[in-house]
Order: structure tokens, then sequence, then C-alpha cells
């Protein structure tokens, strides 16, 4: 390996298909170390709801989320990890972030109701 090379992988948190959450790791050239969470999604399937519990993402350990799209399974998580003390950047498109508080103020009266 040269001192100039990025080494990046990917890690999923479970196999399932809905409530999307990867971990990206990148390790730099300078030996710095930077976690990046592509999604943090809610499982919504009654078969899965149970993960909602078990899987715990530690804040202090991600960087910077990047939100790929409004669904549930891809952004529902995120206020449980903004509750936990997630305080860094949120990335996503400029639709995706207008929609991102309604549609997630929707999603939680529907699961109240």
């Amino acid at each position: 390996m040269h001192s100039s090379e990025i080494i990046a992988y990917l890690e999923a948190y479970h196999q399932e298909v809905t409530g999307s959450s990867f971990l990206l790791t990148i390790k730099m050239p300078d030996k710095t170390i930077k976690h990046l969470l592509i999604d943090c999604g809610l499982f919504q399937e009654s078969n899965y709801s149970r993960l909602n519990y078990a899987i715990e993402i530690n804040p202090e350990k991600i960087d910077a989320i990047i939100i790929t799209h409004n669904h549930a399974d891809h952004v529902g998580g995120v206020p449980k990890l903004v509750k936990k003390g997630y305080n860094k950047p949120i990335y996503s498109s400029h639709h995706t972030k207008e929609l991102m508080g309604p549609y997630l103020s929707d999603s939680a009266n529907h699961q109240l109701t």
C-alpha cells in the first residue's frame, strides 16, 4: 500500500431490505479515519420492527450522515440518532432536505395512530 492511497469499505448494519443504514469507513493517506453513515432508516415491516430497537448506532462514531432519499426506511432513524446526541452534518439533496421535516412528522403521526 502506498502512503497516498485512500482505503474505503462499506459495512451494512443488517441483511434486510428495509431499514437502510450503511457505514462507509474511509482511511485517509494521513491515517485519519472518517465514518459516514449512508441513510439511517426505520424498519417498517412488522416482522422486522424489533430491529428498530436492537440495532444501536453510536452517534459519537459518525462524522457525517448522507441521506439518499426521503423514504422512512432511509431517513426514519435520524431523529433517534439526534436524540442520542448526534450533532454533526447531515447531507442530502435540496429536495430531500425540504421534505425531510414534514415527511418525518407525517410518518411519526401515522406510527402513533
